[in-house]
């Protein structure tokens, strides 16, 4: 299956067995309107450590792999502007903070971890991903 990016890859830095918080703004490619998030059948989020020679070679990290999201709780159809998002002056329609109680989000520090973000939509044949690279500290 082909994959349709909503959003680039985005570079950031975590604390070491810290959680983050994810914002995005997710748009659609064709008219750069903000994606509808009745459109979203299903999100699922999974954190990949990479390889230190190879960022291609992905280890799943314990407990984050498919996690299911509520729509609801994490797509905004109103952006948000708030203390949280500094890029510009629209604001983000998209907020994730994964759960970390139970297992590390980003157990070793000096690693690079890619938190990726897999929707399906109900009038779209391919996913819609959201992806980003962090660096833990």
């Amino acid at each position: 299956m082909s994959e349709t990016h909503y959003q680039l890859t985005d570079q950031g830095h975590a604390f070491e067995g810290g959680s983050s918080v994810f914002l995005a703004q997710v748009k659609e490619k064709s008219s750069g309107t903000f994606l509808n998030p009745s459109r979203i059948v299903t999100i699922r989020y999974s954190v990949y450590r990479l390889d230190h020679s190879d960022p291609a070679v992905k280890t799943i990290v314990p407990g984050h792999d498919g996690v299911l999201l509520a729509v609801d709780n994490v797509f905004f159809a109103t952006p948000i502007l708030d203390g949280l998002w500094s890029s510009d002056t629209i604001g983000y329609n998209f907020r994730h903070e994964p759960v970390v109680s139970s297992n590390p989000l980003f157990p070793t520090a000096g690693r690079h971890y890619l938190v990726e973000y897999r929707m399906t939509l109900h009038d779209h044949p391919n996913d819609v991903i959201i992806r980003f690279r962090i660096h833990a500290i």
